[in-house]
């Protein structure tokens, strides 16, 4: 599954407010038997644990603003006393926001990779 395709996933399965949470990485109370949270939802859709080392992990990650990765990294830090990895930030994140920002961040990170695979796409005719 490419990145993009995990990320889109991901948007699948909290798109609506009842299958998305905060504070749990998987709630038994969504419509569809369970509700995620943000890195809940990556868990289901990678069927692992998802880690720092999940490219598509990173890039929600990196899609945040600077205001965005610097709450949830302050959260993280004063509810682990450790340093967070993009898990612990995208986690934080979920757990400080609106669903609306949750999905607005993947849509920002969905569109960010959609543009860099694209790029990454070499035309035929350039390649003769």
């Amino acid at each position: 599954m490419t990145t993009l395709e995990t990320l889109t996933a991901v948007r699948a399965v909290i798109e609506h407010p009842e299958n998305w949470t905060i504070g749990i990485r998987k709630d038994p109370r969504g419509t569809h038997g369970y509700a995620y949270c943000a890195l809940g939802a990556f868990d289901e859709v990678l069927d692992e644990w998802a880690a720092d080392d999940d490219p598509a992990v990173a890039v929600l990650a990196r899609a945040m603003s600077f205001e965005q990765f610097t709450r949830a990294f302050h959260r993280y830090v004063q509810l682990c006393n450790a340093k967070p990895g993009a898990a612990g930030i995208v986690a934080q994140f979920n757990n400080t926001s609106t669903h609306a920002e949750v999905i607005a961040l993947i849509d920002r990170a969905i569109s960010r990779q959609r543009t860099i695979e694209q790029m990454l796409i070499i035309p035929a005719e350039v390649m003769s």
